[in-house]
C-alpha cells in the first residue's frame, strides 16, 4: 500500500471527524440487536499537536482512509526509556494513532507496513534541516506503540451496521512486522470520558475527579493501565543493521507467538470495514 506524508493538521482533521455515532441495529459478539446504542469510533482522540511525521492512504478518489502519526511518547518519553532502556530511547520514536475507516485488515497491515519502512529514510533526510538550524541529527532506529487490552475493535461488516467485538487480537501490528516487547506494569485506572460531541476530555477538572459523574450520565468513559508494547526495528529483515539493532534490545523483546504472553487479546484501536460471508 502507497503511504504518503501528509500535512499534521490534515491527519488531526482526519482522527477528530471519526466521531461516535447512534446506531438502532448493533452486532455484538454475534447477536444482532435492535437496541440503539452510541459507539465511539475513536475514542482516543487527534493526539498531541506535537509529531515527527504523519502518513495517509488515500483511496481510488484521494479521500484519506487511513492516517498514522508518529511522534515522542508522553510522560517524558517513559514508556520508551521503559521497553528499550535510556541509551536506545534516542533511536526510538513512538506510533501514537493508527485509524482506518472503509479499508480492509490487509490494507491497513500493508499501510502500516508501508509506513514503518519508509520511516527511517524520511526522518534521515529531513536532518539536513535539522544541521542547517544547528539542531542534532536524528537517527531512528526503533518504532514502539502500547495497546490497551481493555480497547475494543470497531468494525463494520455490512448492511451499515457496526459491530462490537471484545479486545481479541494484536495480530495487525504483528502481521506489519512488529516484535512483542512485554507488558507495562501500570496500574488500570479511568483517566478519560467522550463528551456528548464526541470529544475526549479528562476525567480531572479543577482538581476534582468527575469519573463517577460522568458515568452516572451514560457517556463513554475510557480506562487506561496495563499495556501491551509492540516494537518495530526499522530496517529490512535479513539486513546486517536488522541484526545488529535486534540484538541490542531488552531481553524480553522477542518474536511473537501467537496465543503466548498475552497475544491473542489485545487489539490496536482501529476501525476497518470488512466484507461480510
Amino acid at each position: 500500500m502507497h503511504a504518503e506524508i501528509i500535512p499534521r493538521q490534515e491527519a488531526m482533521d482526519f482522527l477528530t471527524h471519526l466521531q461516535p455515532k447512534w446506531l438502532d441495529r448493533v452486532w455484538t459478539d454475534g447477536v444482532l440487536g435492535n437496541v440503539k446504542k452510541r459507539l465511539a469510533r475513536n475514542a482516543r482522540g487527534a493526539g498531541a499537536k506535537a509529531d515527527l511525521i504523519n502518513y495517509g492512504l488515500r483511496n481510488a478518489n484521494g479521500k484519506l482512509v487511513a492516517v498514522l502519526r508518529i511522534g515522542c511518547a508522553p510522560y517524558g518519553n517513559a514508556p520508551v526509556i521503559a521497553a528499550v532502556g535510556k541509551d536506545l530511547a534516542l533511536h526510538t520514536a513512538y506510533l501514537m494513532r493508527l485509524a482506518g475507516v472503509g479499508l480492509s485488515a490487509n490494507d491497513l497491515v500493508g499501510f502500516v507496513q508501508a509506513s514503518t519502512l519508509r520511516f527511517r529514510a524520511d526522518m534521515l533526510v529531513r536532518n539536513h534541516e535539522r544541521e542547517r538550524k544547528g539542531l542534532p541529527p536524528r537517527d531512528y532506529r526503533y518504532l514502539l506503540s502500547l495497546d490497551d487490552p481493555c480497547a475494543r475493535l470497531i468494525e463494520s461488516p455490512a448492511w451499515d451496521i457496526l459491530a462490537v467485538s471484545n479486545a481479541a487480537t494484536g495480530r495487525v501490528y504483528l502481521n506489519a512486522g512488529a516484535l512483542d516487547a512485554g507488558v507495562t506494569n501500570t496500574r488500570s485506572s479511568v483517566t478519560r470520558y467522550v463528551d456528548a460531541q464526541g470529544c475526549v476530555r479528562s476525567v480531572y477538572q479543577s482538581g476534582k475527579n468527575v469519573a463517577a459523574e460522568k458515568a452516572a450520565e451514560g457517556l463513554p468513559i475510557i480506562r487506561e493501565g496495563v499495556k501491551h508494547r509492540f516494537l518495530w526495528v526499522l530496517a529490512p529483515k535479513g539486513t546486517l543493521e536488522y541484526a545488529a539493532w535486534r540484538r541490542a534490545l531488552r531481553r524480553w523483546v522477542r518474536e511473537p507467538e501467537w496465543g503466548e504472553n498475552g497475544l491473542g487479546w489485545t487489539q490496536p484501536r482501529l476501525l476497518i470495514q470488512t466484507v461480510a460471508g
